[in-house]
């Protein structure tokens, strides 16, 4: 028998994320009254007082890209989400990200047997509403971290509550973004009429991408402006190629 699911969750999001290897996006709309509650009910709906809550998870990773004679790994020091909003706002004040999140990165030093269904305190997960792929998952049957590494990253909100950004950006002393972070409370949407559109994309630019590591490509004796050139150009090609008009996107209708 099916059960009675909010309306937002019976339509699942539409996602678009063209390099796994990269980034991970999801964005999962939960209406307040259903979170309050635990179910759903349209006729304690008031019109014009609707809410949706945001729940972004992210999951950054370096890739390596295969080349005629060699490879070289690219990562990502920051990147921006951009909201573009119909019948529905956003008030920036209410987002939870705040001014840095920190992205945790497991550590698979210390396996640990017999784990399933434990989870470690110290991840600050925020809700667990969300599936996210295998190698984001914290429970392993064998194998899994105790510990969790974390990496700072900073966040800068701009714009507007019809169209807000969120600029992410990989701490000072940090080479690029890497680990995950699960189900943070990105905002409270208000819905001003139905149908409500959301679009959610993450971009990128030359800036934003990273070399981290090369292998055969040219030879060590190569002078470091003349490497640099070409790491720009290599930078390029894979923007154009690969992360243009976006890397990820997410897409929901409420109805």
């Amino acid at each position: 028998m099916e059960q009675d699911l909010p309306i937002a969750a019976k339509s699942l999001p539409e996602l678009e994320n063209k390099c796994l290897g990269y980034l991970f996006m999801k964005l999962e709309g939960v209406p307040v009254q259903a979170e309050q509650s635990g179910s759903f009910n349209p006729e304690q709906k008031a019109a014009g007082s609707e809410q949706i809550k945001l729940y972004l998870t992210l999951q950054f990773n370096e890739q390596r890209e295969l080349l005629s004679q060699g490879y070289i790994k690219f990562g990502l020091k920051g990147g921006a989400i951009r909201i573009k909003l119909k019948n529905g706002t956003i008030a920036l004040e209410s987002s939870q990200l705040g001014s840095s999140v920190q992205l945790y990165v497991p550590d698979r030093k210390k396996p640990q047997e017999n784990s399933q269904n434990q989870r470690d305190p110290k991840i600050p997960l925020v809700k667990s509403r969300t599936d996210i792929p295998a190698n984001l998952d914290t429970k392993k049957t064998a194998a899994i971290t105790e510990k969790f590494q974390s990496i700072v990253c900073q966040v800068t909100t701009q714009g507007s509550d019809e169209n807000p950004t969120w600029v992410l950006e990989v701490e000072r002393g940090e080479p690029v973004l890497k680990g995950f972070l699960k189900n943070a409370l990105l905002g409270t949407m208000n819905v001003r009429e139905k149908p409500c559109f959301l679009e959610a994309t993450f971009h990128v630019s030359a800036r934003d991408v990273c070399i981290t590591e090369v292998e055969g490509l040219w030879s060590s004796n190569i002078s470091k402006k003349r490497s640099v050139a070409i790491e720009r150009a290599l930078v390029r090609c894979f923007l154009k190629r690969k992360f243009q008009p976006y890397l990820s996107r997410v897409e929901l209708r409420y109805d």
